[in-house]
């Protein structure tokens, strides 16, 4: 309001929207968060607040070997097919001379022809690869038969924010600030940002009612997909090293995942620790976003990025698929405030934003060590 009792101007009055403020103000924020909000902006917009995504798990074909003699081989669990042309690497991922043609099957023992080496090369937990997969000449180009792929999903969260100020404060000039609905539009921003955080790191996955009846969800966070059994976790103790490093983007790897394509999340207490690697491994220091530091790492085959955010825990160090991870709004709900509410002497803005978190195959893209 002006001094004569008028509005400063009609965005303070009807819906406004503020997503661009937002992904602004949270590079002062979260590290984690501006990234997620930038790479959910090429994401599809979430159209139910159960919003489910394909995630395209294409595995190596690797098979585990339980035991080799003579010319038979049993495998444990997974199966290669009859015709298949195998290599060995030992579980310590040492290549083997040991290549071998499978001849036929029984239950989990396959009848091989020896091309190379020796089948006492081959050892308990020794990892098969395809070679060939014996491919025939003319052959059925639906052969591999069309394969589904895996669906997960996660829960929109609507957030309490917003503000209201009094036809008094309307009046006042205080701190040399006369507009306060700008300022309170801030510090709603602010305030959101801040929940955002924290439920896009350690949010839990839940839909149900609250006391009344009425549905409420709330988002999984990064921890809550991709710290799982099934997928890459390296437990590790005290403080984080390039060999720890390497071991988790190893795990990445041979699960399928694209390691030239990760981003390392870490607490900034472990910026010292990594700040040695590059000494290690001939990587430069970059200064960047408000003087926060980036290292980047300059291992065999590539480079690998290293942000820190305060708001990481400190016992947790993530390495993501930059383009598989970002944070999208179910519909136009990203980040707006709402036509004010008038009362007889005070004025009411909701902040309108129900965001949610996508992880695209998380137990294979994505890993975590966890230190203890």
């Amino acid at each position: 309001m002006t001094n004569n009792g008028q509005s400063h101007n009609n965005t303070n009055i009807i819906k406004r929207d503020v997503s661009d403020i937002i992904q602004a103000r949270a590079q002062g924020i979260s590290q984690f968060v501006f990234d997620a909000l930038s790479n959910g902006a090429s994401f599809d917009r979430a159209k139910s607040f159960k919003h489910e995504w394909i995630n395209v798990l294409i595995e190596p074909r690797k098979f585990i070997v339980k035991t080799a003699t003579g010319t038979t081989i049993e495998f444990d669990g997974k199966l290669p097919k009859v015709d298949y042309v195998l290599s060995f690497e030992t579980a310590d991922g040492t290549e083997t001379s040991a290549v071998v043609l499978v001849k036929s099957l029984s239950g989990s023992t396959a009848t091989v022809e020896i091309l190379a080496g020796a089948i006492t090369d081959i050892t308990a937990k020794s990892v098969a690869s395809v070679v060939s997969d014996g491919t025939p000449e003319g052959r059925d180009f639906a052969r591999g038969g069309f394969q589904d792929g895996d669906t997960e999903y996660n829960f929109t969260q609507n957030f309490d924010e917003g503000y209201t100020i009094t036809g008094s404060m309307q009046q006042m000039e205080a701190y040399g600030e006369f507009n306060h609905e700008e300022v309170q539009q801030e510090y709603s921003i602010i305030r959101y940002l801040q929940k955002l955080t924290k439920a896009s790191l350690k949010g839990v996955r839940y839909s149900g009612t609250n006391s009344v009846g009425q549905r409420v969800s709330t988002m999984g966070g990064i921890d809550y997909f991709v710290n799982k059994k099934e997928g890459n976790v390296l437990s590790a103790t005290g403080t984080p090293t390039l060999k720890d490093f390497q071991t988790i983007t190893e795990m990445i790897a041979k699960k399928g995942g694209d390691v030239n394509n990760l981003v390392i999340y870490a607490h900034t207490k472990h910026a010292e620790a990594v700040n040695k690697f590059n000494t290690i491994t001939g990587g430069v220091t970059e200064k960047v976003r408000g003087g926060v530091p980036e290292f980047v790492l300059l291992p065999a085959g590539g480079t690998v990025r290293i942000k820190f955010d305060a708001n990481l825990p400190t016992n947790k160090i993530y390495f993501l698929n930059k383009s598989g991870f970002g944070i999208i709004p179910l519909g136009d709900r990203n980040g707006y405030f709402g036509n004010a509410i008038t009362n007889a002497d005070s004025i009411s803005r909701p902040l309108i934003a129900e965001p949610t978190l996508v992880v695209r195959n998380a137990l294979v893209d994505h890993g975590v060590i966890v230190l203890k």
